[in-house]
């Protein structure tokens, strides 16, 4: 019965990338998490720098985490696409 063997066939296929999705998922939530932890970090470095008057070094981590906010934001409409 080839029709059988098809369907057991693509229901594994769609089993298998049902499982994919969901690790991928899963390591997309991981990745934004420790995003979010770094900017954090990143935040009161800035801060401090700006504190001790370091304008130049406290700019730039700005920047780095400003476009690690907008990464985070990218991930998260990600796992809420779907």
């Amino acid at each position: 019965m080839p029709t059988s063997r098809h369907s057991m066939r693509v229901a594994a296929q769609r089993s298998v990338r049902a499982e994919v999705v969901r690790s991928a998922d899963a390591e997309i939530s991981s990745l934004a998490s420790s995003l979010s932890d770094i900017t954090g970090r990143l935040g009161s470095l800035v801060g401090s720098l700006r504190a001790a008057g370091d304008e130049e070094r406290s700019g730039s981590l700005l920047a780095v985490e400003k476009s690690l906010e907008t990464a985070i934001r990218r991930l998260d409409r990600l796992l809420s696409s779907r």
